[in-house]
Parts: structure tokens; sequence; C-alpha cells
């Protein structure tokens, strides 16, 4: 997958999760234990999560369903 797709379907998922569960981005940071910083960089579409950074993002993504 192109990692513009990429990049763009994780902004997306991280924008509907934070929206389903009325969450900001500092709560989503804590909550997947990244900086707000990233947060930021992967909703804006800047970075692309490293492996490590994943998993942490899917046990977030998780642990509210």
């Amino acid at each position: 997958m192109e990692k513009t797709s990429q990049l763009s379907q994780l902004s997306k998922r991280i924008v509907e999760f934070e929206k389903k569960h009325h969450l900001n981005d500092t709560d989503f940071a804590l909550l997947s234990r990244l900086s707000v910083e990233k947060v930021h960089a992967l909703k804006a579409m800047y970075a692309l999560p490293d492996e490590e950074e994943m998993q942490m993002l899917e046990e977030a993504f998780a642990s509210k369903d």
C-alpha cells in the first residue's frame, strides 16, 4: 500500500476514534502512550508510525471497542 494511502487511512481512523469516544489529542496520546506531537504528526499525515508505535495504536483502538 502506498505511504500516502496508509497515512490517510490512519489519520481518518484516529479522528473517527477520537470523535466516537469524545477524546482530544492529549487524551488519545495518553491512551496510546504516544506523544501529543506524534499524534498530531500522524493526523496531519507528516509521519508514519514505526512497528512499535503501530502496536501501541492498535492496543489503544482495541481498548475502547
